[in-house]
């Protein structure tokens, strides 16, 4: 791995239902491609986040990965901030997901982000078959709190959820 190997042994939690908004794209898994179409997309984010309302937790934002495709290796993202309404007036291009109630294994990765795809690969090939856990292919998420101190800071911290059946 380019920078510190995540957690070997994850925390395990359970969430409730929860819904965030943001702006989505659709990238492709290739060796840092889509870092820079994802960087792109939070500094949109990053700017339209003042105007959306009912915002739960100030200061966190989450990356939501979903709708994989394994004959493309394509997949949706999302950037975006957990909210406690959905019928509220929102700007225009962002959209609201729900994240079901689920059990997550908790990872957290040491780093800048140049290296949080070999967290994942690390995750989905090593540490999941041999932990004897089955994930929910549905979709995945970070966590990015007052421990993430910028995208090239060596220092932050991020959490990877893995929703598990």
């Amino acid at each position: 791995m380019k920078n510190q190997t995540p957690t070997l042994e994850p925390t395990f939690v359970k969430k409730d239902e929860f819904k965030i908004a943001g702006l989505q794209c659709r990238s492709q898994m290739k060796e840092n491609e889509d870092q820079k179409e994802i960087g792109q997309l939070w500094e949109q984010f990053m700017g339209s986040m003042p105007n959306i309302k009912n915002k739960t937790k100030a200061n966190t934002t989450y990356g939501l990965c979903f709708d994989f495709d394994p004959q493309t290796n394509e997949y949706s993202y999302v950037s975006g901030v957990e909210i406690d309404d959905s019928n509220i007036s929102l700007p225009d291009k962002v959209v609201v997901k729900t994240i079901p109630a689920s059990r997550y294994a908790v990872f957290t990765y040491k780093g800048d982000m140049n290296g949080v795809g070999d967290a994942f690969k690390y995750i989905y090939e090593t540490w999941l078959p041999q932990s004897g856990e089955k994930p929910l292919d549905d979709y995945s998420f970070e966590l990015y709190d007052e421990r993430f101190l910028g995208p090239n800071d060596k220092n932050s911290e991020t959490d990877i959820y893995i929703p598990l059946k």
